[in-house]
């Protein structure tokens, strides 16, 4: 575990310290859950639009985030043979 101290001021704490509480869990709790969440969209991309409030990507999603290339490269010649593909 690591201590740090954050500066921020006073109008932010007070709203980030409301809403904390607001949720029943500890600023330092709310804080590391908000840095988080935070770190898991940078991680998938998805940090530049905003996403509804608790909403986090499936894994039918990850499909759609993967940098896919715009044609389909087709089969390979073992999957024509195996599957029967004709090239005709």
């Amino acid at each position: 575990m690591i201590v740090t101290n954050i500066r921020m001021p006073k109008q932010i704490y007070t709203k980030v310290k409301t809403l904390a509480a607001e949720k029943g869990i500890s600023f330092n709790q709310y804080i590391n859950q908000l840095v988080a969440e935070k770190t898991r969209l940078k991680q998938l991309g998805l940090d530049k639009k905003p996403l509804k409030r608790n909403q986090y990507p499936s894994l039918w999603d990850l499909a759609k985030l993967a940098k896919l290339p715009s044609k389909p490269m087709g089969a390979s010649k073992d999957d024509k043979i195996i599957y029967g593909i004709d090239d005709r």
